[in-house]
């Protein structure tokens, strides 16, 4: 049995990553007092990046427009960057207003990462 779900500060992929081991992921404060959580894994050269913005202490409600964007940004990115390291495997792509799921390389999930809390923020 995994442990309670913990509450992170400052957080980064890899400490999402690494809390995310021994928890079924993590909770992130936003800039506007909500929490959402947020959990990371590892696969191989993927990442996996899931954040889930409708919790008990949350009703964060990504926007259309915000979510066309990242999607489109990341369609884009899925294009460049796991095409040309032929890629095979499943793909994760989903930006919804209460949920978001989606994979990248694992060098570049510390960005995306980012990214997304920025536009959360």
């Amino acid at each position: 049995m995994k442990n309670k779900t913990p509450f992170l500060e400052n957080p980064t992929f890899e400490k999402v990553l690494s809390e995310g081991k021994k928890t079924q992921g993590v909770y992130i404060s936003l800039n506007n007092g909500e929490f959402v959580r947020c959990e990371c894994k590892k696969d191989g050269v993927k990442a996996n990046i899931s954040f889930d913005l409708y919790t008990s202490s949350c009703n964060h409600d990504l926007t259309q427009v915000a979510q066309e964007h990242l999607h489109n940004e990341h369609q884009a990115y899925i294009k460049k960057h796991f095409f040309a390291a032929r890629y095979t495997g499943t793909i994760h792509n989903m930006f919804f207003g209460t949920d978001i799921y989606f994979d990248v390389l694992y060098g570049d999930a510390e960005e995306w990462f980012q990214k997304i809390l920025a536009t959360l923020n």
